[in-house]
């Protein structure tokens, strides 16, 4: 528990650079060797950071979250809450044993269209971070493709109760594979994953229209979601000891982790 405080401080508040250097720094400082991917997009540059975990496995499973801000807008909840997931759980990866499946964690630039922050409404001309790595790991890296399992975006897990989404949009169907693993994993732990019905947009689309397993886990908070790109998304809209509850959950399920069906 005492290692969420220390990594909340250094992203909540922060604008994106700092938060980029902030993730890469603390991967270091824990004795990994990130791997930093800067691709052109319409922004200019995007820049995310992967880190495997290679067990030997013939399957890897993705979990994935968005570390970008908006100017200094704090972003507790949306998403320094599942940054600080990503990070917290590398740590205790690191200190464990080996888990049954290989997995690789991906902290993306660019998640956020901020034309909902500035405009209140979307940009249909927006294209999400994700969008562009996974153009190139198709392009580049395609050899990921003969074991990915799927991916699990974290988004949002500051407050609440842990849920899952059967959509994202109207027409996006989520992995209904991965959400049986999600709440399966809940059932046997003593943690209930409710599926819902929809889930606001996130990098799960990007997954999806490439026709790649993915599903969306959260933590719906009624108040807390309507604080999100707000300045009111501080460290009051977030419980540190809800991430940790997170990063017991996701290590639960990674360590009794029993294959694509």
């Amino acid at each position: 528990m005492s290692n969420i405080y220390p990594i909340l401080k250094g992203l909540v508040g922060a604008p994106t650079e700092k938060r980029f250097n902030f993730i890469e720094s603390h991967l270091k400082k824990l004795g990994m060797d990130p791997s930093v991917y800067e691709l052109d997009s319409q922004r200019g540059k995007d820049k995310h950071i992967s880190v495997k975990f290679d067990y030997g496995s013939d399957q890897e499973l993705w979990l994935t979250a968005n570390y970008d801000t908006f100017q200094k807008l704090p972003s507790a909840n949306n998403n320094a809450s599942g940054v600080t997931t990503l990070l917290d759980l590398s740590e205790r990866l690191l200190q464990g044993g080996d888990l049954p499946i290989n997995l690789r964690l991906i902290f993306f630039d660019a998640g956020l269209d901020t034309d909902l922050i500035t405009q209140r409404k979307r940009n249909p001309g927006f294209i999400a971070g994700s969008k562009y790595f996974l153009d190139h790991m198709l392009n580049e890296e395609i050899d990921f493709i003969e074991n990915y399992v799927g991916a699990i975006i974290l988004q949002a897990l500051g407050k609440g109760n842990l849920c899952t989404f059967q959509k994202t949009g109207k027409k996006n169907e989520n992995s209904s594979e991965l959400n049986k693993l999600l709440r399966l994993s809940g059932d046997s732990f003593g943690d209930t994953v409710e599926l819902k019905g929809q889930s606001p947009l996130t990098d799960n689309i990007s997954f999806l229209r490439e026709g790649l397993d993915a599903t969306v886990l959260a933590r719906y908070h009624e108040g807390s979601w309507h604080r999100m790109q707000t300045k009111k998304d501080d460290l009051s809209n977030i419980n540190p000891n809800v991430i940790h509850s997170t990063v017991d959950f996701l290590h639960n399920l990674l360590i009794s982790y029993g294959g694509k069906e």
